[in-house]
């Protein structure tokens, strides 16, 4: 806030510190989303997932990495996402699939 005392005296003291800040308008901005994904592995499986993030959702898969091991499966999934609620409809979507046991986000260690 421009009419704060903490501001002005670092302005007044620190004025080549400041920067003007903006707002970014996040309903254009889309994030990267990592999906851990699991089951039971099935001919198909993938086919069907990526069929309903792409044409069902228009959601854009970004990576895609799975291993497959004595019938079920593991894996990562990138998507880029434009808010909590289409991550929300794309987990939900991808849960839905037959013989999909968990997905959970991933996020990124520090």
């Amino acid at each position: 806030r421009r009419d704060c005392p903490n501001a002005i005296r670092l302005q007044s003291n620190f004025a080549y510190r400041i920067l003007e800040s903006k707002w970014v308008d996040s309903k254009n901005k889309k994030s990267d989303a990592v999906l851990h994904i699991k089951g039971i592995d099935r001919v198909g499986l993938i086919n069907e997932i990526t069929q309903i993030l792409s044409n069902n959702l228009k959601v854009n898969i970004r990576s895609i990495n799975i291993n497959s091991s004595d019938g079920t499966f593991d894996g990562l999934i990138t998507v880029l996402v434009t808010d909590k609620e289409n991550l929300k409809k794309v987990i939900h979507s991808i849960k839905k699939v037959e013989g999909i046991t968990s997905v959970n986000r991933k996020f990124k260690s520090v």
